[in-house]
């Protein structure tokens, strides 16, 4: 559906409106993940924590405050040390509550890294 904005079949939505929710994805294989890449396509911003596990738990790489911003797809792709370790799983926590967010839309999410 990227780089269309607004509301779509295609794409996963939030299972509430105005809510807080996690989203993990699990990839096919394990790499020493050096970027990830979140399609945003409905109210994009309200990202505030990506995880990668790491066999144990999920390790912090990105922490930040909502930023809603624009009425248009986006790519949230925030930037952070290559990861020690190799992994195939990702959590993304993002909180629509705080600003005029209605429906969070995702149409994909992408991880760049080493094998």
């Amino acid at each position: 559906y990227y780089p269309n904005y607004g509301d779509s079949p295609l794409t996963w939505c939030a299972s509430t409106a105005n809510g807080q929710e996690s989203i993990e994805v699990e990839f096919p294989e394990e790499v020493y993940i050096e970027k990830i890449e979140v399609y945003e396509t409905s109210d994009p911003g309200g990202i505030t924590k990506l995880g990668v596990w790491n066999g144990v738990s999920y390790v912090t790489v990105y922490s930040g405050e909502v930023q809603f911003t624009s009425t248009q797809a986006t790519i949230f792709a925030p930037s952070f040390t290559t990861l020690t370790f190799k992994s195939n799983r990702v959590r993304l926590d993002y909180d629509a509550t705080t600003t005029h967010a209605y429906w969070v839309e995702i149409d994909a999410i992408k991880i760049t890294g080493e094998k």
